[in-house]
């Protein structure tokens, strides 16, 4: 086969192999990628409902607690005043606030008073009497710990699903004995969800899981829900997408099924985009392979031919004195004259090849040292990717059991109070010591969700000039301190102040010294030093507890690590971000048996800091 021949058989070859390449390519990866970005828009928007859903509720519950901490409310609850109904229980009231309904229940349990509003209607209608199954003595809705608590969330009614919060009656100053509860409801009926519509101005619609038979679409995403994928994504066909999600109840049982349906825009568009450009393709490319096909075959195919031709011709005949033909200037016409140099062309060749390895050797050790600091800043990158991770799954999980612990912790309060005047109190006084311990072990928990709050809340320092001893005050305030420990404090005056978030600093203190105290649970020394070190404010917090073992030392900072019993190990990963991002350093001697020191530096002049808050 001919050179011309093989060539124009590779051009086309080729040209052919990139079209269908390129258009399977557009395939699996640009429309996969736009039908991503649909899903991903589609989750955002499922999650701004969810997200809106419960801002509403916490207005509910922001006003409920407004009227629930009123001395007027805490009065009307004991005397049921006709003032107190004739002033603040009126049509404005629940029009302007969008109330269907408002219980005052007394301590004793009694409904001392209620009111239900049809908002679309605007007039007084009935109480549902379903309602009341919620309100029984010992109910979720009117069982209360201690005053701070609050409840909230959705039930499902058989007239319309609610937002309905419950908050016990104090004074105007927060203060009890509690006298009884005040319940607000909203029903989360068609007119809010057209409202809800409107309002994140999408396509809304949700089910309820008691009326059967569902939509086929949302029986076939119904298995695909869970606390895991909270949110599923499915095409429901080529013109629109829609995210499901399951909405729960007070006692986390799935209630309800969401929909938002979107149009598919960015995969329609995307769609059209792809075959523009395959067309697109298809055109430049044959242009451009006729143009390259032609250009080869007479600048440079034809003329190999008749160099061919020539160097044939001198090795048939012999005769030296034939020339190959070599006019012009270009590389095909200088390869006839290069020809009669070419030992001496080599030996210039192999020259100059050595001065390229020297150079390429050169190159390489630098390459060699960008590639080690390329790899250095992936680790970096990595080990900031998984900060980041563990701080959204410290988050979620300790949202996600704060409330079923909350939950318990009152059931065995309940449980206690019963057991503690019952008859099996005096005959297996063990029960009271096991709810005891299940009660530290909760308390224990809550501990280790706090850590994984606080440690997914680590933001942006909002800093201002604060006095370093008044922040290690604050803090020693925040913890007890057990008479078998001497506190030492020696803390220098006149220090400068330094520009930090206080709160973010004193969190740091807080978790040090709590952490000595809990080293020294036989008794000990604890001891806390302030002082100015060239352009740094340091804080040295020493104890004479157990002190960290020497394997340990390089871990301690690292989330999720830990030398005690219990907890998550994130106090000291938090305390050391909080630090990283003032600019400043903390460090840690120990030895076993005789304690720990850990040293805090701020620095007096930050450079990505300013007065008002995070980095400039």
């Amino acid at each position: 086969m001919t050179l011309r021949r093989k060539t124009l058989m590779t051009v086309g070859i080729v040209f052919v192999s990139l079209v269908i390449i390129l258009y399977f390519i557009s395939q699996t990866i640009l429309m996969r990628r736009f039908s991503q970005l649909d899903e991903q828009r589609t989750r955002q928007n499922v999650e701004q409902v969810l997200n809106t859903l419960s801002g509403d509720l916490l207005a509910l519950k922001a006003i409920t607690a407004d009227w629930a901490n009123w001395d007027d409310t805490y009065t009307f609850v004991e005397d049921v005043n006709q003032d107190y109904i004739e002033k603040n229980l009126v049509t404005g009231t629940f029009t302007e606030l969008r109330l269907n309904f408002m219980l005052f229940i007394h301590t004793s349990g009694q409904v001392v008073y209620s009111q239900a509003f049809d908002l679309d209607n605007g007039k007084e209608t009935a109480l549902p009497q379903s309602l009341l199954n919620y309100l029984t003595p010992g109910s979720l809705l009117v069982s209360y710990a201690d005053p701070a608590s609050a409840i909230s969330g959705i039930i499902l009614l058989p007239e319309n699903p609610v937002l309905i919060v419950s908050h016990p009656i104090l004074t105007s100053e927060e203060q009890g004995p509690i006298r009884g509860t005040l319940i607000m409801g909203r029903y989360l009926d068609a007119g809010e969800i057209e409202r809800l519509a409107e309002q994140t101005r999408l396509s809304l619609t949700i089910h309820r899981f008691d009326r059967s038979p569902l939509p086929d679409d949302f029986q076939a995403v119904l298995p695909s829900l869970s606390e895991k994928t909270p949110v599923f994504v499915r095409p429901l066909d080529r013109e629109s997408i829609a995210g499901y999600a399951l909405i729960r109840d007070l006692y986390h049982k799935p209630i309800l099924l969401l929909r938002v349906a979107i149009p598919r825009d960015i995969y329609i568009q995307g769609q059209d985009t792809v075959a523009y450009f395959i067309f697109s393709l298809l055109v430049v490319g044959a242009v451009s392979a006729v143009v390259v096909i032609v250009f080869l075959d007479r600048q440079v195919l034809y003329r190999l031919t008749r160099l061919s031709q020539g160097v044939d011709s001198i090795a048939t005949t012999g005769n030296l004195a034939v020339r190959l033909p070599a006019a012009g200037t270009d590389e095909l016409s200088n390869l006839g004259s290069a020809l009669n140099i070419m030992v001496a062309t080599l030996e210039q060749s192999s020259e100059r090849l050595k001065g390229k390895n020297q150079q390429l050797d050169a190159q390489n050790e630098e390459l060699q040292r960008q590639a080690q600091a390329l790899r250095e800043a992936q680790e970096q990158l990595v080990r900031a990717e998984r900060l980041a991770a563990i701080g959204q799954l410290a988050g979620g999980v300790g949202h996600e059991i704060r409330n079923p612990l909350g939950a318990i912790k009152n059931a065995i309060y309940y449980v206690k109070g019963k057991v503690a005047t019952s008859e099996l109190a005096r005959k297996e006084p063990r029960v009271r010591q096991f709810l005891d311990i299940m009660d530290d072990e909760i308390n224990s928990a809550n501990k280790i969700i706090n850590d994984l709050l606080g440690y997914s809340r680590v933001g942006k320092p909002a800093v201002s000039p604060t006095k370093i001893e008044e922040v290690v005050k604050d803090a020693l305030s925040h913890i007890p301190i057990a008479e078998n420990i001497e506190l030492v404090k020696r803390l220098e005056a006149d220090l400068p102040e330094v520009n930090i978030d206080s709160d973010q600093i004193r969190q740091v203190m807080v978790n040090i010294i709590m952490n000595a105290v809990q080293a020294m649970p036989e008794g000990g020394k604890l001891t806390i030093v302030t002082r100015q070190r060239d352009e740094f404010l340091e804080v040295a917090i020493a104890d004479t507890g157990y002190g960290i073992p020497q394997e340990a030392m390089g871990k301690i900072f690292d989330p999720l690590f830990t030398t005690k019993a219990k907890g998550v190990g994130l106090g000291l990963a938090v305390s050391k971000s909080i630090i990283d991002r003032h600019q400043g350093y903390i460090a840690v001697e120990s030895e076993v048996g005789k304690g720990s020191t850990f040293t805090i530096k701020l620095p007096l002049k930050a450079d990505r800091l300013n007065s008002n808050g995070g980095d400039k």
